[in-house]
């Protein structure tokens, strides 16, 4: 039974895992790198966008999204970056904060997804752990709470994707109607890395983290 557990739990995170590569990371890492920064493109954008009321802070951030103080947080490395990859990912971040103006409750439950897959296996680890060594747990228990934890932050992740990618194509038709990128190869590669970082996010960001760098 607990076998069978294991096996139905890990299907929709395995899923997830092969269409974030197929589709997401395999795309990131085969985009040629961009001729400018992500700082200044997205300087540029939110000029074009008239949207000076936003704030891009470049810092030690939170691994998860929040919407709700005016300001876009990304990584330090991301200032003077010119990867394609984490040029989407900060396209990611403002399309889902424009979304979030009009549709809050939507992102808010897109962002608690995404939240969830940075806490709960790591929740579920420390207590099954600290149950194996106290409690004497099983340790085919042990496994299937494990896999009961990334199977439910991967079918949360699955069932709110296409908020995501809603966000996803938001940015891509404002890249493409600003003719944001002075270049087209250019463009061409921040369109498809863009359009790629949904999948990407199929991954539980506990995981996440390990994989995709930076």
């Amino acid at each position: 039974m607990w076998r069978i557990f294991i096996i139905t739990s890990l299907v929709p995170f395995l899923a997830g895992g092969v269409l974030a590569h197929l589709f997401g990371t395999r795309v990131w890492s085969t985009s040629a790198d961009l001729s400018e920064s992500v700082a200044s493109i997205l300087s540029r954008l939110l000029t074009r966008l008239d949207r000076d009321d936003i704030k891009v802070s470049f810092s030690k951030v939170s691994p998860w999204l929040s919407c709700n103080d005016g300001s876009i947080y990304l990584p330090k490395t991301y200032l003077e970056s010119k990867s394609s990859a984490h040029a989407a990912r900060a396209m990611i971040q403002l399309g889902m904060y424009l979304l979030h103006e009009k549709h809050s409750s939507t992102v808010d439950w897109r962002l608690k997804a995404i939240k969830t897959g940075y806490i709960l296996p790591v929740f579920v680890l420390l207590v099954v752990s600290f149950a194996f060594i106290v409690a004497k747990l099983p340790a085919i228990v042990v496994m299937a709470s494990l896999a009961g934890s990334l199977g439910l932050s991967s079918i949360l992740l699955w069932l709110s994707l296409a908020v995501e990618k809603e966000a996803a194509h938001l940015m891509v038709s404002r890249i493409e109607k600003l003719r944001l990128m002075r270049r087209l190869r250019d463009e061409e590669s921040l369109v498809s890395s863009t359009l790629a970082a949904p999948w990407v996010s199929l991954i539980p960001g506990v995981l996440l983290k390990f994989i995709v760098r930076g």
